[in-house]
């Protein structure tokens, strides 16, 4: 299996990121829009393929719906000293 390829710093912040309520937001909006292939992709990065999670999120994150989550966080103080 490869290495995680972020660093532990960056994976401190997005598991944060994970339990806030935006990321919960998140998380349930992928899951929804297409559950199986998020299923099958958290498989193939478990067995040590990143790239297959990287493209089901990067798809997801070109949505509408995420893309107006996403510019709302940016307008929140979500992460900020």
């Amino acid at each position: 299996m490869s290495e995680l390829p972020i660093s532990p710093k960056e994976m401190t912040a997005l598991m944060r990121f994970a339990r806030s309520d935006a990321g919960k937001q998140l998380l349930a909006m992928l899951q929804k829009s297409n559950s199986a292939a998020l299923h099958t992709a958290i498989n193939q990065a478990s067995a040590g393929d990143y790239e297959a999670l990287k493209r089901t999120v990067q798809s997801f994150l070109a949505t509408p719906e995420a893309k107006a989550m996403i510019e709302k966080l940016g307008r929140s103080d979500y992460g900020r000293p």
